[in-house]
């Protein structure tokens, strides 16, 4: 069941339409700082596009990753690619026109490959891969803006070690705890969601005080926990099963 809250609609429905940014998020894991994503989010000639870099390193384990997301002008998902720097692999995930499937295609080495993998339900669809702070913050403002949709699908990609860069083969004490944390079941990155407005809360921009909304977002076993100001502008995503937090610079968040 999708929960929301008249307060939280009527919010989301005053939210702008365009939020062009340049923002970076410190990654922080287990309490401690492991990287940062820098991302634009820009009007385009489809409507929106995104491109993100997040590069993380903890235990050995290091990550660096570009994404590159296109959108139309109410942020629906239209394509994106990823550049893994690490193994030098590029995918592109292209759902559909029926959003029944999502299509990916790989080119590493020069050597292309292509797997197609049916998505949880034909819902409004979200794509937020693990530690992407501005494919959270395009999520937002897509929810935002299909506030009176039934409900959503999420495409998680790599979020079974949640961007923490482990390759297929690696073994660490670290990398088999975060498995166990975070699986997911076999060849599935696609999940029912749900969206459930939280209570207000507070914090501070550059020492100056913020008033924040919070919400849920919820697939499987798993609830990010996002906060925003009254703009749909995200300040903060708590990871809350590994725990990793993905913190915007300057920002902090109030106590409880």
């Amino acid at each position: 069941m999708l929960i929301r809250s008249t307060a939280f609609i009527l919010a989301a429905l005053a939210a702008p339409a365009a939020l062009a940014q340049n923002q970076t998020f410190d990654l922080i894991y287990n309490g401690k700082s492991i990287g940062k994503d820098t991302y634009t989010l820009a009007k385009s000639k489809t409507g929106y596009k995104l491109t993100s870099h997040y590069a993380l390193a903890t235990r050995g384990l290091a990550t660096d990753i570009r994404d590159t997301f296109n959108f139309t002008d109410d942020y629906t998902y239209i394509d994106g690619t990823e550049e893994n720097q690490d193994s030098n692999r590029q995918t592109t995930w292209l759902p559909s026109k029926d959003h029944k499937d999502m299509n990916m295609n790989s080119l590493s080495q020069g050597a292309m490959s292509n797997h197609v993998e049916p998505l949880a339900a034909t819902l409004p669809f979200i794509n937020i891969p693990g530690f992407d702070a501005g494919a959270v913050q395009a999520a937002v403002l897509f929810i935002a803006a299909h506030a009176s949709d039934p409900g959503y699908t999420a495409w998680v990609p790599g979020y079974i070690l949640a961007g923490l860069g482990a390759r297929d083969g690696v073994s660490s004490d670290d990398t088999m705890a975060i498995k166990q944390a975070e699986q997911l079941p076999p060849n599935s990155h696609s999940y029912n969601v749900q969206w459930v407005a939280g209570p207000e809360a507070t914090g501070t921009l550059d020492g100056k005080p913020v008033k924040l909304k919070t919400a849920q977002l919820g697939f499987d076993v798993h609830r990010w926990t996002i906060y925003t100001d009254e703009s749909n502008t995200l300040m903060q995503v708590d990871v809350t099963a590994l725990p990793a937090s993905y913190v915007r610079a300057k920002f902090k968040l109030d106590k409880k």
